[in-house]
């Protein structure tokens, strides 16, 4: 039996590029980016436009017709997913850096954007999802919606990262979800403007078809309440500045240790139901001292 999936994969890719050039609302969005006008808004559109364009792909080239015995065998799942799945999450999370650095800018804020980390968990079940079905057509709808909704969760996620780092380095991040269309009873509930850390987790959550969105509204600096200076706008010699860009530096290290330990605690308690977080937190932190 030969094997399909170089062939497959070149001509989904291909297809996904020729979309991707001639997209005129992804060419809009790389403007924006261009003018420092680009939002959250704008990079949740972007990974629809993206999520949208591969699933187009994938309807178009993967069929019954094309699989060995009309399966998505695992191997081929894992081999046509894997890198067309982190090419989007490559493409977005370049909008996303773009769009939370000019939020930055615009603020008078000196951190860097956190880029989320690659989704592995999702990614594995939507290999096994696919896979699991005798015939690809009982399970075709899972290279369609579900695409989308995994290429607009990365966007979510970078809201949700920044807006912890920044919460831990002293500021206080506002969320904003919007309903969009027709939407149904659950997001009308969650729609509203948060005060971050008090942000219900469904809010970064969406169902299959969703189009609501979330953004990154603002993020007020704590000021000294003696002098009613904000923190960072006060002229600084280059000794300061040197020791906040180092403290700065060591804030971001710590933030993002702090969320490599949240997604590590979380795929614990996946993989041991009867974990409590308490539990695989110490589990976690005594095997990373031993390291």
């Amino acid at each position: 039996m030969s094997d399909v999936v170089p062939e497959l994969l070149k001509e989904i890719q291909d297809d996904f590029q020729r979309q991707f050039r001639s997209n005129s609302k992804v060419i809009d969005i790389y403007g924006k980016i261009r003018s420092h006008l680009a939002t959250y808004k704008e990079a949740n559109e972007f990974s629809i436009q993206c999520g949208e364009m591969l699933a187009n792909s994938f309807k178009k080239y993967l069929t019954t017709d094309v699989l060995p015995e009309g399966r998505m065998w695992y191997n081929i799942a894992t081999r046509i997913l894997t890198p067309t799945l982190r090419n989007n999450y490559s493409l977005i999370t370049d909008v996303t850096d773009s769009a939370q650095q000019i939020f930055n800018e615009k603020n008078g804020i000196g951190f860097k954007p956190i880029t989320p980390a690659f989704n592995t968990d999702r990614l594995n079940g939507l290999i096994d999802k696919v896979s699991n079905a005798e015939n690809y057509d009982e399970v075709s709808w899972v290279m369609d919606e579900p695409i989308v909704n995994f290429s607009q969760s990365i966007v979510d996620q970078a809201i949700k990262d920044n807006a912890d780092f920044q919460f831990r380095s002293g500021m206080t991040p506002k969320i904003r979800r919007t309903v969009v269309g027709g939407c149904c009873e659950w997001c009308q509930r969650l729609a509203g403007t948060y005060e971050y850390p008090y942000v219900p987790t469904d809010v970064y959550r969406k169902h299959n078809r969703c189009r609501c969105t979330v953004e990154y509204i603002s993020t007020e600096k704590k000021q000294n309440v003696w002098t009613k200076q904000t923190e960072y706008f006060e002229e600084e010699s280059p000794a300061d500045k040197q020791r906040r860009l180092l403290k700065e530096q060591r804030e971001q290290q710590t933030a993002s240790r702090r969320i490599a330990e949240r997604n590590a605690v979380q795929e614990l308690m996946r993989q041991h139901p009867d974990w409590s977080e308490a539990g695989a937190t110490k589990y976690y932190r005594m095997n990373l001292s031993r390291q």
